[in-house]
């Protein structure tokens, strides 16, 4: 009995450890940290987080790191609107990349830390406790989030070319949002607090 209850905990930290996150950065013209709408594109993950690079506007872009990078990444030929570029870090360090066609204005750096350092305790906005609903949605949007609020929410709605259209702040787990004075399309919805941010899409019909 004691060995099955040894066994059992040392599978249950197994599967605590091995929680991973998945963050998106929304990519496209102007993307960096100094730009307004798109400067989620610097991030402090944790080693085993996934970083989701999605175009989500007009031209042809990659995602490729700097050779000072501790890993190596590269999402290959420039792509259009809709490809999307996934990588897990597994190294603690620091990543900076760019897109090679605009390199000037399309950057960005991923610091990588050890699995366990962002606190844990305290509220975290993940794609994982967020619900956005009806989706696509023609009058009416749903926000649910799992969990107890501790900081106070910005909600930011962009169109697909990185402009604001509505903005708005919130401190309940359950929000609706009317949508329908928005003109049909694909649109971004970004959640920040004082320590974290979070992006998604959603279609208005």
């Amino acid at each position: 009995m004691r060995i099955f209850l040894l066994l059992l905990c040392f599978s249950m930290l197994q599967f605590a450890q091995a929680q991973t996150e998945t963050y998106t950065i929304n990519w496209g013209f102007g993307s960096n940290p100094n730009a307004a709408g798109n400067e989620n594109s610097s991030l402090t993950i944790e080693v085993g987080d996934t970083v989701t690079w999605f175009w989500h506007s007009n031209g042809f872009h990659n995602v490729v790191s700097q050779s000072s990078a501790t890993e190596n990444f590269n999402s290959g030929t420039p792509q259009g609107n809709g490809f999307s570029f996934s990588h897990t870090f597994t190294q603690e360090g620091t990543n900076d990349y760019v897109c090679q066609p605009h390199a000037g204005s399309m950057f960005g750096t991923i610091t990588v830390v050890p699995d366990g350092t962002l606190n844990q305790d305290t509220f975290k906005l993940t794609a994982n406790n967020l619900k956005v609903y009806p989706n696509p949605a023609s009058s009416e949007l749903s926000l649910d989030i799992e969990g107890q609020l501790t900081e106070e929410v910005q909600l930011i709605i962009y169109n697909n070319l990185g402009q604001e259209i509505k903005s708005f702040k919130f401190q309940t787990p359950s929000h609706k949002i009317d949508v329908s004075s928005l003109k049909a399309g694909a649109y971004f919805i970004k959640l920040q607090t004082e320590s974290q941010e979070l992006t998604k899409s959603f279609i208005k019909l």
